[in-house]
């Protein structure tokens, strides 16, 4: 595994496939096409940025302050409400999951770019609604 240094000093793991040749070796990739290359042999992933807490008790993903959906969406036109929050009488989520960032709308925040949230990590809790990122910052 890299770890790839972000703009705010943190580290995000960086997951690469490398080629290896029939011994097992670290090898050179054979001339297959850039494309099918891509798609079959270069696979990353980087980590998002994780719910470190979420205080909204009232949420069917909430246990124990902790968020259990795979993935939330954060914004609003006018503040970073929490598009996942949802009042059910069942619990969702998967419990053995802590849900990270997969969208922010919120292009007015110092951690976003390109529409997506680079803060190392999140909280949500009441602020102008019920759920919303107390982590924004306005640029």
């Amino acid at each position: 595994m890299v770890s790839l240094v972000k703009e705010d000093g943190g580290l995000a793991p960086l997951w690469v496939t490398v080629p290896r040749n029939v011994a097992g070796q670290v090898g050179q990739m054979p001339n297959i096409g850039a494309a099918a290359e891509r798609e079959a042999v270069m696979t990353t992933a980087m980590e998002m940025p994780r719910v470190q807490e979420c205080a909204v008790a009232s949420c069917a993903y909430n246990r124990a302050n902790d968020c259990h959906a795979f993935a939330i969406t954060i914004g609003s036109s006018d503040h970073a409400h929490c598009h996942t929050f949802v009042e059910m009488p069942v619990r969702g989520g998967i419990e053995q999951l802590i849900a990270q960032v997969g969208a922010c709308s919120r292009s007015d925040c110092r951690h976003n770019s390109e529409l997506e949230c680079h803060a190392p990590a999140i909280t949500v809790g009441p602020d102008n609604d019920m759920a919303d990122c107390m982590t924004y910052q306005s640029r």
